[in-house]
């Protein structure tokens, strides 16, 4: 196995529909035509589990159902993250993932792994809702920067607290 630098793995859920079973209309000329998901409820829908490395390379994949919850998905890759890394429980390791990854398990899991995790705060917990308004108040933020050019380019910034749930 390639010996992959890396201290860092991104969890990212993308959901996905088989629309080639869908029959589109014939488009012309004078007609556009869109679907909308919603209307498209009767299709199957996937879910695809990535993992990569800091670098970006792929280091865990799955694909699962679309009804996949992605809090409990969460669950078993804490669990072959470090092992898929050929990490050691010594070696720093960051899970960035989605608000669906803080759950009470997942945070124990994350504690027996040794896996620090990156995440926003969920709003089912009732300590997101005074740590927004601490963050508003403060306005001690650091500026990330815009993912993108332009006028219309969405600009980020972080502020980080900590507390105990």
């Amino acid at each position: 196995m390639m010996n992959i630098s890396a201290y860092r793995a991104d969890y990212l859920p993308l959901l996905g529909q088989l629309i080639n079973q869908m029959k589109l209309p014939q488009r012309n000329k004078t007609k556009q035509y869109t679907i909308s998901i919603q209307a498209a409820f009767d299709l199957k829908q996937i879910m695809f589990g990535t993992a990569t490395s800091s670098d970006g390379i792929p280091i865990l994949g799955e694909v699962m159902s679309g009804n996949t919850s992605d809090m409990k998905f969460n669950n078993g890759w804490i669990k072959k993250v470090r092992q898929a890394l050929q990490k050691s429980d010594d070696d720093f390791l960051l899970y960035t993932a989605d608000s669906a990854a803080v759950t009470e398990d997942n945070l124990k899991l994350f504690k027996e792994y040794y896996v620090d995790m990156i995440s926003r705060l969920p709003e089912r917990y009732g300590l997101a809702e005074e740590l927004i308004n601490q963050a508003i108040m403060d306005g001690n933020w650091m500026e990330i920067g815009t993912l993108g050019e332009g006028k219309k380019a969405a600009a980020y910034k972080s502020i980080g607290f900590e507390r105990e749930l």
